[in-house]
């Protein structure tokens, strides 16, 4: 394995005292995750299908505002919905058009796709496909420095942290690529924290002039959905990032502050920037700056354990919206474990929560539009879950809740 291999495998390994908070979180999430693909086979594909016409219209949303666009949501849904790309009216109408186009590409394709140079290049190509101004270096490596500069609200700037020079982003996007694919395949590493590590490492090479940090929220999407994890589809990680875009730029900074040692000065992380003054965060080229060479610093280990938590914790917030999204519709709902329930088990379920027993009858006297046969079957399917508890025999037989719901 080459020097850059071996970087990543280090970042990866965790203190101590981040180890038992990130196993927690990726047991709830794989918990949820389970119940999740028992649940997409249950429920109605229209209601499926409203999910993820909301989330697609909040990601393009949340991911092109984080790099400056103006548009709300309810205009792009009528731009997405009356699309004509000859009709293109503004460069944020044109970053709106593409970025739908490669997202539905990945959702509609994503088995399909590989995490390769080609089809990075491909994704690249096709979220500025509408762009005029990218049209020389579309779906190219970049040819200028290209370094993260925050932008203050009072107009000045400032440089965040430098990313890799020109003529080394093919070799480090290779040793990143081949990482990756070689990572998620062994079963020894939690393909989550693999796709943590391949995000931070993407966004500190900036291989694109323009356009990482949108391709990057793809390529999030991508990696997520072919790891197995599919309800990314029906509730937006951009709009997550986009809520909680102090920390996200916050945590990259402090995971790259020993990236670089060849300037302390000029490269890594900018200790003096004050991220809750920031505005928007950017990438500035440069044509004078001289391409030089850096390494990294062995001595000095990059800690990603922070930025890791603050992934893992937006992927238990998209799980935290999707259960309430799911709590609302009329059909189905998850209680907190993430147990699938009919909107008729959970009246049942509250009343007897409320009543601390309940019978049959009691059931039939409060809900008598509820046939006894779907009473007594509902009853069964929550005492099956351990939801409440059967007692007594015959017509003498109640119900009690066996856990808080």
């Amino acid at each position: 394995m080459d020097r850059n291999g071996q970087r990543l495998d280090n970042v990866i390994s965790l203190d101590l005292k981040l180890q038992g908070l990130i196993s927690s979180k990726l047991k709830n999430i794989d918990q949820f995750n389970l119940t999740w693909s028992e649940f997409e086979l249950k429920e109605s594909q229209e209601f499926l299908r409203e999910l993820k016409e909301l989330s697609t219209i909040q990601s393009i949303g949340s991911s092109t505002r984080i790099e400056g666009s103006k548009l709300q949501d309810d205009e792009i849904k009528t731009l997405i919905d009356n699309l004509d790309i000859n009709k293109l009216k503004s460069r944020d109408e044109e970053e709106v058009s593409g970025y739908y186009e490669a997202l539905d590409l990945i959702y509609e394709n994503h088995e399909n796709l590989f995490l390769s140079e080609s089809y990075i290049k491909q994704l690249h190509a096709i979220s500025l496909k509408y762009s005029s101004k990218d049209t020389r270096h579309r779906g190219d490596y970049k040819s200028l420095s290209n370094k993260v500069v925050a932008q203050y609200p009072d107009g000045s700037s400032r440089v965040v942290f430098d990313t890799t020079e020109p003529y080394l982003v093919a070799k480090e996007m290779t040793d990143l690529i081949d990482w990756s694919n070689e990572r998620l395949s062994y079963s020894g590493i939690h393909s989550l924290m693999v796709i943590a590590v391949f995000v931070y490492e993407f966004l500190s090479i900036h291989p694109f002039q323009d356009g990482n940090g949108r391709l990057s929220r793809l390529l999030t999407n991508l990696l997520m959905m072919k790891s197995g994890y599919k309800f990314v589809q029906y509730i937006s990680f951009e709009h997550v990032i986009e809520q909680r875009k102090k920390e996200y730029y916050q945590n990259l900074m402090e995971a790259q502050s020993q990236r670089f040692t060849r300037h302390p000065a000029k490269h890594g992380f900018a200790s003096d920037v004050d991220i809750n003054k920031v505005g928007t965060v950017r990438s500035a080229s440069s044509a004078n700056e001289e391409a030089e060479g850096f390494h990294v610093n062995c001595a000095a280990r990059e800690d990603l354990g922070m930025w890791m938590v603050y992934f893992l914790d937006c992927v238990e917030n998209l799980i935290s919206k999707l259960k309430t999204k799911l709590h609302t519709n009329d059909d189905h709902c998850l209680d907190d474990s993430g147990v699938n329930l009919s909107s008729t088990q959970k009246q049942i379920y509250t009343l007897i929560s409320t009543n601390k027993s309940s019978k049959v009858e009691d059931l039939m006297k409060v809900f008598p539009e509820i046939t006894r046969p779907t009473i007594k079957y509902s009853l069964s399917r929550l005492v099956e879950l351990g939801l409440i508890s059967r007692h007594g025999r015959g017509r003498g037989t109640w119900y009690q809740t066996a856990k808080a719901y």
